[in-house]
């Protein structure tokens, strides 16, 4: 049996509730409901807090890539890199999937900077 005001479990010999101190009477609930939403509510699916947080880094990293590369690369590029490879193993992995793609990306920018920066020093 199960306290109608908290949710409790209770037996059958007791005559409070031991949680919320609830008398317990004939209004008790014999099963729990179900934790389920109403059937016109969508169940919301949960957000990968560390694959968000890489998908902004990575964003904003491709944005920095063509003004300040090296530092785009170094202070947020790397850090990002890792936010990928961490957010990944969480569900759901879309978030962190597309975070990976935007970094590779944007490292893809890099090295192509980085070699005409080298090309300009030879001259």
């Amino acid at each position: 049996m199960y306290c109608n005001i908290c949710g409790a479990e209770i037996s059958e010999a007791d005559n409070f509730c031991k949680n919320c101190g609830n008398p317990v009477g004939e209004n008790q609930i014999e099963e729990m409901p179900n934790e389920s939403q109403p059937s016109g509510q969508k169940e919301r699916k949960p957000i990968n807090g560390v694959g968000l947080f890489a998908l902004i880094c990575s964003v904003f990293e491709l944005f920095l890539m063509f003004s300040h590369p090296f530092i785009a690369f170094f202070f947020i590029g790397i850090p990002t890199g890792l936010l990928c490879y961490y957010g990944r193993k969480r569900k759901p992995k879309n978030i962190a999937v597309v975070a990976t793609v935007i970094t590779l990306i944007s490292d893809v920018i890099f090295i192509v900077i980085l070699f005409d920066f080298l090309e300009i020093i030879k001259l």
